[in-house]
């Protein structure tokens, strides 16, 4: 059956063919990827490269011959380095499609090829200047280059650099450090931290004309109700484990240092990951079986799935605790987990058959930063975020593939969020409370381009609110 394209599709074409190159920055799920696969088609071009995440090569080599009507051949190679690039010079394909995490041993034999195109899915992934995949899809000389992403700077304007110096080398000046004077607060220790930004509405203009936005509001899908926090009252061994992590950080806070600020978030969220029921103790790591939190999980999942269609997502971000939550429901509910231990043809069977009504799969866990990308998780209508950290694109990205253009089942969104018990009539502030409410914040201006990393001043205010100051 042919696919309809809907208006920002159709502009996204006429934007592609009139710009050689030219930035795909869509929420996701609106259809990028279709978008780029027809400007292909209409461009005649044959033998270019699309580079993406290791774990969305099945989508693209799955939706290419279905978005050009079968016109275009395309070939994912495996094996070895060497192997691949032999698979390339024998084969005779319109697209290849390469993971991004091998570009840095494919340099020479990239630089030698006359590529007539190059696009760059999930362009963050070369967000970073230094990188070694980063320079080397900078040095691309493709007549046609491409970046595709739903949130392309989820930290800091600064992470627009790379992604635009690939597409015209010179846009913004060739010289990151001069990009970064130009349009960077400098402050912290030594005066190396990006403390805040200047001249944005420069950036914006010098940016606009080799890109276009597409937001949630553009697609023909039902929005995603509002969240529901559901309390979870710490209490027991988690309760007490969890006040005496608080109280370590704040003697260590207290004598911290500017470079102590720097690894500070990393520090409180040590606390998010006691919430959830794992302690640690050392180099160990224990799991309380019947923490607070996947007591309160057990009765929601208990009265959620009902019927035999009723799936669910639950979002966790330490390995341990997908493990433990994996083995917990995998008779009840045929538990399956998507994180960094799986193999990727098993990920792929997974999430393809989690969409199929047959699949016995109810509870689907995933770790959003390394299972989010390239999922279509639509066959649930409910995700539960059981712990988290403070980014909001792997907030965002669970969220959105359990959604899809066209989808017509709503889906309800639940926060576990612990609290903690009232100390000498003083409410005190949980983590998970101040991480949704600095998610929130970030979510709250996600209609505008730039959303900023912290600075100095908001770090301080997070970590002094987490840990009662």
């Amino acid at each position: 059956m042919a696919l309809t394209n809907y208006p920002h599709q159709s502009q996204g074409e006429k934007d592609l063919a009139a710009h050689p190159y030219f930035g795909l920055l869509w929420v996701m799920r609106s259809g990028k990827t279709r978008t780029t696969i027809r400007d292909i088609v209409s461009r005649g071009a044959s033998g270019g490269i699309i580079v993406t995440p290791n774990r969305n090569k099945g989508n693209w080599v799955r939706q290419v011959p279905q978005h050009s009507d079968g016109q275009l051949k395309v070939l994912s190679p495996e094996g070895t380095i060497q192997e691949r690039i032999e698979q390339i010079r024998k084969a005779k394909h319109d697209v290849y499609v390469l993971n991004v995490e091998a570009l840095p041993y494919m340099a020479d034999f990239l630089k030698s090829q006359p590529w007539p195109f190059f696009t760059i899915d999930e362009s963050t992934a070369i967000k970073n200047h230094r990188a070694l995949r980063t320079k080397v899809a900078s040095a691309s000389r493709a007549p046609v280059r491409r970046i595709l992403s739903g949130l392309p700077n989820p930290n800091s304007p600064m992470d627009l650099y790379s992604q635009f110096t690939f597409l015209e080398p010179h846009l913004l000046g060739g010289n990151y450090w001069r990009f970064q004077d130009h349009f960077a607060i400098m402050g912290g220790f030594n005066r190396k931290e990006v403390v805040g930004f200047k001249n944005l509405e420069e950036l914006y203009h010098i940016i606009a004309p080799y890109h276009s936005q597409v937001g949630e509001d553009a697609l023909d899908i039902l929005p995603t109700l509002p969240p529901v926090d559901v309390d979870v009252p710490l209490e027991g061994k988690v309760l007490k484990h969890y006040l005496e992590l608080r109280d370590e950080l704040r003697t260590w806070w207290a004598d911290g240092d500017e470079l102590k600020a720097r690894t500070a978030i990393t520090q409180i969220l040590r606390l998010s990951q006691v919430a959830g029921g794992l302690l640690q103790n050392g180099e160990r790591t224990e799991w309380i079986p019947d923490n607070p939190k996947v007591q309160v999980l057990d009765d929601m999942l208990e009265e959620i799935i009902i019927g035999p269609k009723d799936k669910v997502i639950v979002v966790a971000i330490y390995r341990g605790e997908i493990g433990a939550l994996r083995d917990r429901y995998a008779k009840k509910y045929c538990a399956r987990a998507i994180y960094g231990e799986e193999k990727q043809k098993d990920t792929d069977r997974y999430w393809q058959e989690f969409q199929t009504p047959e699949d016995p799969t109810r509870v689907m866990i995933v770790q959003p930063h390394s299972g989010g990308q390239g999922l279509e998780l639509h066959a649930a209508r409910t995700v539960i975020y059981y712990t988290g950290d403070f980014s909001l694109e792997a907030y965002q990205q669970v969220k959105w593939r359990a959604q899809q253009i066209g989808n017509k089942k709503a889906v309800r969104v639940f926060h576990l969020m612990a609290r903690l018990p009232n100390q000498k009539g003083r409410k005190q502030t949980s983590i998970d409370e101040t991480r949704y409410r600095v998610l929130a914040k970030k979510m709250r201006t996600a209609g505008e381009f730039m959303r900023k990393a912290f600075t100095n001043a908001e770090l301080r205010e997070v970590v002094d609110e987490v840990l009662g100051e």
